[in-house]
């Protein structure tokens, strides 16, 4: 059992289009933080008309051939649920395009097409057409998209160079036409990733090569941006219906340059705050809820149920026990001097790791001797469990055993916690895992850890009144998942008074039964 303690273009008027764009985790307002395949950093608009089933399409199979992450389809193709199946079977994510011709779009025509996509299975919207000065207009629309989910991305084309900021508040992406080589403008807390460039028309402007095209994505990140797709050079005829001649070779120049590193920390995902979050410890995890991070325990959930997790937009985290022994678990062989699965009588427990009870009311788990080369060798080895069934992060539970010192009956002190940690960040963060890692609750040790961990993770913050504590990772920009329990809060006060609090500080607040047996109570976002 787990015992959390103190603890997400040009305005094509002709119809159809291709682009490639890099692939990155999103971390702002209304962010889509799901998981990219593979690192491959492509991003495909193709609105070339699908007559066959989608699995049946030459063209389709070219562009998921180099397993692009996102593949933005035309209008008129927002009923076939066969598009993003097909998409979602081959590691991407798909998008339809609807066009709100500058605001003067029949309201309910557009929210009919955004309901039938979203039915349908696709993942997001590319708004085309859309005029920047009816702000709310737009914005009704967005919503009306992520009602559908958190998950859900919301594109956005304006159609103009320059767009005011307050497109972002209601878009993740916006688009630019024809401005790879002109600086964009600079708005507070906008960083590049949210910012698109289009070469389409006039067609004879696009790029002839792929290393034409790749030149011109370098230019537009220098200028600010970040993503860039184009059409083919030609001189007359429609742009964008089929595939450039260079499709293939551009893919695989974007990914070879655009993977992400292993050695980069600047690949690891880190959550931003007010990322929406579910945690479920126990029981068939509950794939519905509307939570772009999902924290699941390692031993207890597959790799296909994670793999189908990522299908859904979700990140997904593995809880780890890195602090006490747990009887049952499947490597409990492990803690064992004959290395054979624990005797009834625990005769054959490694007493030189293996310490005195955790509680009275979890009797079959105890300590672990931190400081000992053998219960690294372990932990390590969990985390490369968790990388090997595709999970983003790890949740490291039972990071304090240090307080009180004698509670472990190896006198652990504060500095062999703060060395722990740091292993423990050094290896989810190394070359073959690469994965994210949050501390868990641990107060008293954040003004020696905040820049280590990516995120935290709390219980009974705001119950116990401790949580201003762990604010110094939200002012690092990283999120704060809080926890509170219903033994200790009742739901019309946390509604009430903890999410107030919560929003105020940036926290990712919800209220749960303390066995996290997938019963959700209340959340604050």
């Amino acid at each position: 059992m787990k015992k959390p303690k103190l603890l997400q273009l040009v305005a094509i008027v002709t119809a159809l289009t291709l682009g490639i764009l890099i692939s990155w985790q999103p971390n702002f307002a209304y962010a889509y933080s799901g998981t990219y395949p593979n690192g491959n950093g492509l991003f495909v608009l193709y609105y070339g008309f699908i007559q066959l089933p989608a699995s049946e399409d030459s063209t389709l199979k070219t562009i998921m051939s180099k397993q692009p992450n996102f593949v933005i389809f035309g209008n008129g193709l927002q009923d076939r649920g066969d598009i993003p199946s097909y998409v979602h079977q081959n590691n991407g994510r798909a998008i339809q395009y609807i066009p709100l011709n500058y605001g003067n779009e029949a309201p309910d025509v557009v929210d009919t097409k955004i309901t039938t996509a979203m039915k349908a299975g696709y993942d997001g919207i590319f708004f085309d057409q859309t005029d920047a000065t009816k702000a709310s207009w737009n914005a009704d629309h967005a919503q009306k998209v992520r009602q559908f989910g958190a998950t859900k991305l919301v594109i956005v084309n304006p159609g103009i160079a320059s767009p005011p900021s307050s497109v972002f508040d209601y878009a993740d992406i916006v688009s630019v036409e024809n401005q790879y080589n002109q600086m964009l403008p600079s708005y507070p807390g906008i960083e590049s990733k949210r910012w698109l460039a289009v070469q389409g028309n006039p067609a004879a402007q696009a790029p002839s090569s792929a290393q034409e095209a790749f030149e011109r994505r370098k230019i537009f990140q220098k200028n600010g941006g970040f993503w860039y797709y184009s059409s083919n050079q030609q001189t007359m005829g429609a742009t964008h219906i089929n595939l450039p001649p260079w499709y293939e070779k551009f893919a695989d120049l974007v990914k070879d340059e655009d993977n992400p590193k292993p050695d980069d920390s600047s690949n690891i995902w880190q959550p931003k705050p007010g990322t929406t979050w579910y945690w479920q410890l126990q029981g068939t995890v509950d794939k519905s809820i509307d939570a772009l991070v999902y924290d699941i325990d390692l031993f207890d959930n597959t790799k296909e149920l994670v793999d189908d997790l990522h299908q859904k937009g979700r990140k997904v985290i593995c809880y780890v026990n890195v602090g006490a022994y747990e009887d049952w678990r499947e490597d409990s062989y492990k803690f064992t001097t004959d290395g054979k699965n624990p005797k009834p009588d625990n005769s054959n427990i490694d007493r030189t790791i293996v310490g005195n009870r955790y509680s009275k009311d979890y009797p079959d788990e105890k300590w672990l001797n931190i400081r000992e080369k053998k219960v690294h060798d372990i932990m390590k080895a969990r985390l490369q469990e968790c990388k090997r069934k595709g999970f983003d992060g790890i949740e490291p539970d039972n990071i304090d055993s240090y307080d009180p010192i004698e509670k472990t009956g190896f006198k652990i002190t504060k500095q062999d916690q703060i060395d722990y940690d740091k292993w423990l960040v050094e290896t989810a963060h190394a070359l073959d895992l690469n994965l994210s890692i949050g501390m868990k609750n641990d107060p008293d040790n954040v003004g020696d850890l905040v820049d280590t961990f990516d995120w935290a993770l709390t219980e009974d913050c705001f119950a116990q009144n401790w949580c201003k504590q762990m604010k110094p990772f939200i002012d690092k920009g990283k999120a704060v998942f809080a926890a509170e329990y219903t033994d200790e809060i009742k739901s019309d006060k946390f509604t009430q008074k903890v999410c107030n609090q919560a929003k105020k500080i940036g926290f990712s607040a919800i209220l749960l039964k303390r066995d996290l047996n997938g019963k959700a109570v209340a959340k604050c976002f």
